[in-house]
């Protein structure tokens, strides 16, 4: 995953560094699962937070059941179930490329983001 920070800082160094026109870039983080990702949570919150795997049909139901249209439910479980698989993760190293430095990763961007300000 990368963080809203990082992207920002990606962008303005394509804008405003010279030999990006034309460049395609897949940006994306250090990955993790959703279970590490609760664990983070977890930490920072103070508080239990434990991911549940569910199947797509279970979580359809329920979505369903909560007054989501049907298509929009199997659409939301179908990209979610992806998400868990990890499909949206990239190898790519231009993030780290564009910032000059590695990513940010989830657990540090959570943290950062609860830090009183």
């Amino acid at each position: 995953g990368a963080g809203r920070a990082d992207l920002a800082a990606a962008a303005v160094a394509v804008l405003t560094q010279e030999g990006h026109l034309g460049a395609t870039y897949e940006l994306g983080g250090a990955p993790f699962t959703l279970t590490e990702l609760a664990a983070t949570f977890s930490e920072v919150l103070g508080t239990p937070i434990v991911y549940r795997d569910v199947s797509v049909a279970e979580y359809t139901a329920t979505l369903t059941g909560a007054g989501v249209p049907p298509e929009m439910a199997a659409a939301v479980a179908d990209a979610d179930a992806g998400l868990a698989r990890g499909e949206l993760f990239t190898a790519s190293e231009d993030l780290a490329k564009l910032l000059g430095r590695p990513a940010t990763t989830a657990h540090d961007a959570i943290r950062n983001a609860a830090e009183p300000r």
